[in-house]
This record gives C-alpha cells, structure tokens and sequence, in this order.
C-alpha cells in the first residue's frame, strides 16, 4: 500500500528491493532532483577534466618532447651553418675568441662541460635562431659581401683576389708593399666595372681603398669587403717568397752592456724573490715551514728548482705551506703569492757567461710609426739555452683575457729576468731589447726593472701554427696613457724553412727573419699620439720547420707596486 503523501512523478520513482517502484514525495523528489543534477554535473565535469587530462596531456608531453627533439635537430643541423658564419665574421683584433676549428655544438658542449656544468647551453636556440637568421641574410646579398667564404677558399670571388695577386706579383716580383695591394686592387676595381657593364655578378664586390693604413676610402656599401679583402691579401702573400720588404736606410748600433757591479752578490745568493706564483704542476712536496727552512730545503734537493706560497704578509720566521717545484719557467700574478727561484747552478756556456760590446747592423724598415730589423741581436748560445729551458714548459699560446683563440695557434710561456743576476741570459737579453728601444727608437722614458711584462717565449711548431692579424696595442689612434704599451720586439731564434714571416696587415710590410735577429716596433708616435693601424701585424702560417721568438712588450710609467698587470687590467691593453 503507498506512503500517504503527494504523487511522485514516474520519474522520480527508485527501484525498491523487490524490483517494483518506490514512489517519493514531491519534497524528497525535488531534492533527489537537485543532487542528481548535481551528481551529473560534477561527473560530466569531472569526466571532462580526465578528457582533457588524458588527451591534453601527453600531447603536451609528446608536443614538448618533440620540440625540444626539433631543437636538438635544428641545433645539430644548424652547427655547420652558424659555425661558418662565425668562420665569416672578419676578426677586427686579437681578442675575438672565435672556434672555427669545432662545430658550435662541439665547441659549447666541450666550453660547458670544462666549467662543470650542462652540456646544453641555455641560449641555444636563440644562438640557432639568430645564426640561421644572419646566415640567410648573407646568402642574399652575396654579390656585395665577401665574409660568407671567408674560409672557402674555392669560391670565385676569392678566386678573383688569388688572380690579381698572382697577376700582380709576375708584373712586380713582390707580393708586399704599396705598389702590389694598389695594383690588385685596381685590377679587382676594373673586373668588377668590367661585369657590371656586361650585367654579370662573378666579380669581387670592392670600393676604392686607402693603402696607409689599408681600409676604405669611404664608409657605405660595398665598403664591408675591405676587411676580407685585408685577410686575403695576407694569406696570399704569406705563401710568397719573396725576400720581404727592404729597408729605408742602414745604421749601426753600438751595444754596450751594463757592468755586472751586484755579480758578487748575486753569487753569493742561491735564490731570487719575486711577488707572484710559480705555475701549477711540476711539484716535489709541499710543507709547513718558514721562507729560511725552504731556501735551506730547496738547496739541498737536486731537482728542485724553486718554491712558492701563499701569504698576507711576510716575515723571515713565519711559517707557510710552500710548495717545492721541479721547474721554475713561467708564472706571474699576484693575490698574495710569492716565490723564490733557484739561480742556474754549473758553469755556463762560454759565449752565454758574459755580453761583450757589440756593432749591430740596423735596417729601417720604416721611419714612423718606427720598424726596424737588427742582424745578430742575440747569439747562438743565447738563443741554444732558452730554447732549451722553455719548449718543454710550453702550453697553448692565449689571448688577450687568458683565452684560447683559433686565431693564435702556438706554443707559450714566460721567461722572467733576474736583475740582480746581470750573467742571467733572459736578463741580459731584456736589457739589450730595452736599451735598443732607448737609444734607437727613441722611447727615452723606457726603463726595465720590476713591473715591466716578462718576456714570452712562443713557438709555432705544427703546420700551419700563425697568429692572425692583431695589434699588440692600441692601433686606433687617441692619446697615449701611461702604463699601456707602447712598443714589441721579437727577437727570431729560429726561423721556419718556409712560411712564418711577420706581415703587417694594414700597411704591407713583410719581413722575412733570419735566426738571431730583432724586429722592433713601436705604436706611441712623437706626438704622444698612438698608431692608428699601421702597426697591425700577423704570424704568417708555418709551412716547413718550427719557428721560435722570445717577445717583449714595452710601457712607460710603470712601478713594481702598479706593474703591466695593474694597468693591463684597469686600462685593457
């Protein structure tokens, strides 16, 4: 019999246990209603988030995935592309660290991992992106733009250049000098009004040049090509023998070494003391002790070569964690490092024990800014022993910043005079280099001592080792500063059989050394002005031999509390 109460609709009716319908009051049937509506709405919400969560989301993971596999892709695909654009960019100085030798991924991965960190940079893309981007734009403007094939040695318009040097160098004899850039410009300039005319477009793209220092007459289009023409007129004339640039005029220098006054002294000590710390490697032990006990330790060790440690401040007594090495070439620094080395021990060799004076024979090469070649700067025994002491501390040759360039290819490390030593061959080797500069040159206000650079010995010993062009200082003119440099000299103790000549980019000097000479230069003018690009100069490739030169840098004003490296540091050059 049903509940008394109102009629329910059939709707509303609930299957009763025995399986006939249960009828509901209108009260109970309207709430039954609204928390079925609500059931069946929060199932289908409910339903259609999973929808979404179960179809959103592995698209979204497969979307990712993908996207970051297309990344990886493009990023692999686009190595080759953005690493010949890097190739292209023309180098402007010595400090564009470039990697033209690895792929950019290669290359990012290996920068990464030697930092300790991911092998994916975080800017990959963005470095793709704007890679590819600059590639395409010079795909199309190759009619007026050369640094695409700067590496491509195949590609006609550089052909063009190889056939007006070649073309120039049979007329002349010489590949160097005003004469041979202005005729394989002009011929390039004619070529190219040549095929204009003709609507053709297999010619080098090229403005009217300057030769002193090389570069456009006027900035605007076409005028970027200069700067890859520059290169390529290296590279050509780097692989010429051609005897290189003669001098202006001879003179003779008369070279009178110092007396050796402290040579007592120097005798007598076994150790010289400099701030700074001797290179990492090369260690014997380390132990506690004070700067007398490792001076008394060091000497009776027969391999050790010197020590060094690290402290705020120094008294003979006080104890310090000193690390005893097995050699003592190269080093430098400060941040409260000191070391001592240990003074040559043996006779020496006989030419190398004492400087006698000497009449050098001098070219000048160019009167300013100045360019000189001086014949048997050093002798054969000087150059035999730092040969000697410095090729087996050599480690890769750096640049400006303390990085390793593609664009410098060599061998280095320091060698460090002792003054207090005036037998010391790396000693009497930098006062030469300085009273040259004096007395020569005309830097009267040049001193050496404490705070100058040391000398750096750099050896060029595979195939194809050079330097690309650079200037060593400022070459963009200004007013000079003190304590920047002002000068270099490289002294040649040995010489390529073929290729590694000096060539001076922007103003076409070529010199061809031969074993024991100097080549001076300097880029402070008279006017206390600085060069503005004739001093640009590059190590031509080695073709044939190994080629080894001991280079100083000059700077005035300097002390040994603010040295090359305070002003190195707070003046960038």
């Amino acid at each position: 019999m049903p509940r008394k109460g109102k009629p329910k609709s059939p709707s509303s009716a609930q299957p009763a246990r025995n399986g006939k319908p249960k009828e509901m009051d209108a009260e109970t049937s309207k709430t039954t209603n609204a928390f079925a509506y609500t059931a069946i709405c929060a199932f289908c919400c409910s339903s259609a988030v999973l929808v979404v969560i179960v179809a959103v989301v592995p698209t979204f993971w497969l979307s990712s995935a993908g996207k970051h596999a297309s990344q990886r892709n493009d990023f692999e695909s686009a190595g080759p592309a953005s690493n010949q654009q890097i190739e292209a960019r023309p180098l402007s100085n010595q400090r564009a660290v470039r990697h033209h030798d690895k792929p950019i991924d290669e290359t990012a991965t290996n920068h990464f991992k030697s930092q300790g960190q991911s092998a994916q940079p975080k800017t990959r893309q963005d470095n793709t992106r704007r890679a590819e981007a600059k590639h395409a734009e010079v795909k199309q403007n190759r009619a007026t733009s050369l640094s695409m094939y700067f590496d491509e040695p195949d590609h006609p318009q550089m052909d063009k250049v190889g056939e007006a040097g070649s073309l120039c160098f049979k007329q002349l004899g010489v590949a160097h000098g005003d004469g041979w850039v202005a005729c394989v410009v002009d011929s390039l300039l004619k070529q190219q009004q040549a095929a204009r005319q003709s609507g053709r477009d297999d010619f080098f793209p090229l403005v009217p040049q300057l030769l002193q220092p090389f570069g456009p007459m006027q900035h605007g289009p076409g005028a970027e090509t200069s700067e890859a023409l520059k290169h390529l007129l290296r590279n050509f004339s780097c692989d010429v023998e051609d005897g290189g640039s003669l001098g202006q005029r001879e003179i003779t220098w008369s070279w009178r070494p110092p007396a050796a006054s402290n040579g007592a002294l120097a005798e007598q000590r076994e150790f010289t003391y400099k701030k700074g710390y001797l290179p990492a490697g090369n260690d014997l032990h380390n132990a506690q002790m004070s700067e007398n006990e490792a001076m008394e330790a060091c000497g009776k060790m027969e391999t050790c070569e010197g020590f060094t440690f690290q402290a705020n401040s120094r008294a003979p007594e006080k104890r310090h964690s000193v690390f005893f090495k097995s050699s003592s070439v190269g080093g430098g620094g400060d941040g409260g490092w000191h070391h001592y080395r240990r003074r040559p021990r043996g006779p020496p060799l006989p030419s190398v024990g004492t400087d006698e004076p000497r009449e050098l024979r001098v070219e000048v090469l160019r009167e300013t800014p100045p360019v000189y070649l001086v014949h048997e700067f050093a002798t054969q025994e000087e150059c035999d022993y730092m040969t000697n002491l410095t090729i087996p501390a050599m480690t890769r040759s750096v640049v400006g910043g303390g990085g390793v360039s593609s664009s410098r290819q060599s061998y280095s490390v320091n060698m460090f005079p002792d003054f207090d030593d005036e037998t010391h061959v790396v000693t009497r080797l930098s006062r030469r280099k300085f009273a040259f500069a004096r007395e020569v040159a005309g830097y009267v206000k040049l001193h050496e001592g404490e705070g100058q650079e040391p000398i750096n010995a750099v050896y060029y010993k595979d195939f194809g080792d050079q330097y690309r062009p650079h200037c060593d200082g400022v070459c963009h003119g200004g007013k000079h500063r003190s304590g920047i440099r002002i000068a270099s000299s490289l002294t040649y103790c040995a010489v390529a059989d073929k290729g590694g000549y000096t060539y001076f980019s922007r103003s076409s000097l070529k010199v061809v050394p031969k074993p024991r000479q100097m080549l001076f230069f300097g880029y402070k003018l008279k006017d206390e002005q600085m060069d503005n690009g004739l001093t640009e100069h590059t190590g031509c490739p080695v073709r044939e031999g190994r080629k080894w030169i001991a280079t100083q840098w000059y700077r005035e004003g300097i002390t040994a509390e603010k040295n090359w490296e305070y002003y190195a540091r707070t003046r960038g050059m």
